[in-house]
Parts: C-alpha cells; structure tokens; sequence
C-alpha cells in the first residue's frame, strides 16, 4: 500500500513540483483544492475544500501520514492594494485554520506537518541571517509570523517542518521569470541601487527538501530554503545577461520610480537579506544547485515542465 500525502496549493508552482516527485517516489498524493478541476497530474486525486468558509473535504486526510501545506495567495500576482494586503494574510491564515479542524476529526494518521514561510520573515540585513534571528516588523514579515504562528498551532504534537523559502528559481513561476523576462528580448537592469541581497533556492532544491523532510524524521522545526550562494541583485542581473548574452543598463531603475510602478510590492524588489543554508546542510540535506552558475546552468537546459 502506499503511503499518502495530501498537499494543499498542490497546483501552484512548487505545488506541481512537489505532486511529481512524490508520485516518483511511490507516493499516493492527495491534492486539497478549491477547483474540482482535475490536476494537471492524472495520478493526484482532488479533494474540494473553500478555506474563506472554513470547510473541506475531511476524508482527503484519510489514511494520510503527512500533510504539506503549500496554500496561500501569490505575492506576486497583483499590486498591494489594501485588499489585495488582506488576502494575502487571510489566505495563509485561513488555510492553517481550515485544516486545523479538519485535523482534529480526521487526522489521526497524520504525524507530519510540512509548511511554507518565506525569508521575507527577516528585516533586510548585509550580515548572513540564521534560523535564530528576530522577524522584521514590515508587512511581510508580519505575515510570516502569523502564518507560522497558525501553522504551528494547526500541527499541535505532530513533527513541524517550517520552511522559510528565498527566491524561487524556475522557469514556469513566481519573481524569476518577471526578471529575467526583459533579458531575453532587451537588456537587463536592476532595481533601486542593486546592492540589496538576493537569496534563492531552485525549485529542484526547494522540492528536494520538502520531499527529504518528509522521510527523515529527525528533520524538525524551521529552516531556511536557500542556496549557499546569496548575492546582490546587480551581480545576479549581470550574470543573468552574461549568460544569455545580453546588453546590462549601466545604472539601475531610480528607487522612487519602482514605488510608483509598484507600490507597497516594491518591498519586494527593493529590499533583500542575506540568509544562511548551514542549518539545511547540517540537516543532512545536500543542495544540488549551492552556486547561481549551477541553477542557471540548469535553467536553460532544462526540458522537463517541472
């Protein structure tokens, strides 16, 4: 028999990632869903839930040892209106709450909680920031705390693995394919004064580790998901362009014209810290793309979607 693992945000970027490994690997894997709409996977089965309301499926966790949560609205989606601020919180709150309930009916197989965060969790810093460091007070981080806060009290006594996830590297999603969209046609540029640091992991990595958290059970607590290699944002634009060979603008974008394009979501774009991977190496996880030349070697051979 199988084991199994429902995972909610099954169909997002790391979501779809993670779905492929786990079947892979010999895993029944039950995604949690707010569309019946079948999953781009054929082999995950959909179970509908509707966090806003509080309700779901129970029986997804039927016979499931562990639980990945992946929900929450895409921070880079939409501009930061005030009600776009609200959903983003809400949406992570209200996931970690829907499936605490469902997890006091239904979760007596489950032993393991695997959940999101983001480095977004830590005030902008030059000095390499570990799993010990105090959260920042901006919006992000705000939202970091309460999102870990929920997923904390949803896990009550089973093993927690947190992760907090710098920059995700793929082709198919999230900030990456936004930077290095215009390199491909134009010239590249950076943000602001591109001193600010940029930590990142690949998606293979991010996936690697959540699969590797899932096996190992010592693996416990938060860890930061990050590449070995953290860099400034000007360094990364530049060997983006040099291996695309590309023309890189000799200046960045003024900083008060992001604010303007973006808003409130320049906090993005315009800030960054420099995170430490010791604790993932320590945890006996080894990363197969530690060094930046290593992931965009990859990226542009890479053939497979996920």
């Amino acid at each position: 028999m199988k084991p199994i693992v429902a995972v909610t945000g099954a169909t997002g970027l790391v979501g779809t990632a993670l779905c492929r490994v786990l079947i892979d690997n010999g895993y029944e894997v039950r995604s949690i869903s707010r569309s019946a709409k079948a999953h781009s996977l054929p082999e995950v089965k959909t179970f509908l839930w509707d966090p806003a309301a509080r309700t779901m499926d129970v029986h997804a966790l039927d016979g499931a040892e562990t639980v990945v949560n992946l929900a929450g609205e895409n921070l880079a989606d939409k501009a930061w209106s005030k009600l776009q601020k609200e959903k983003i919180l809400e949406s992570r709150l209200a996931a970690a709450q829907t499936l605490e309930q469902a997890l006091t009916t239904h979760g007596a197989s489950v032993q393991t909680i695997i959940g999101m965060s983001a480095i977004g969790y830590y005030a902008p810093k030059r000095v390499q920031i570990d799993e010990t460091d105090a959260a920042g007070d901006d919006f992000l981080a705000q939202v970091c705390q309460q999102w870990e806060a929920a997923q904390t009290k949803m896990a009550a006594n089973r093993r927690l693995v947190l992760i907090r996830a710098g920059l995700v590297l793929s082709k198919n999603g999230g900030l990456y394919p936004k930077l290095v969209g215009p390199m491909k046609f134009l010239f590249g540029f950076w943000f602001g004064k591109g001193t600010q640091v940029m930590s990142w992991i690949h998606i293979r990595d991010l996936t690697g580790f959540l699969y590797y958290a899932l096996r190992e059970e010592n693996v416990e607590g938060v860890f930061n998901g990050v590449a070995q290699e953290p860099c400034s944002q000007e360094y990364f634009v530049r060997y983006i362009c040099k291996y695309l060979r590309r023309f890189v603008l000799p200046w960045g974008i003024p900083e008060e014209v992001v604010r303007v394009l973006l808003g409130d979501m320049s906090q993005l774009v315009l800030t960054g810290s420099s995170v430490s991977s010791v604790r993932l190496s320590k945890s006996g996880f080894k990363l197969k793309y530690p060094y930046l030349y290593d992931a965009l070697r990859e990226l542009a051979r890479q053939r497979s979607k996920y």
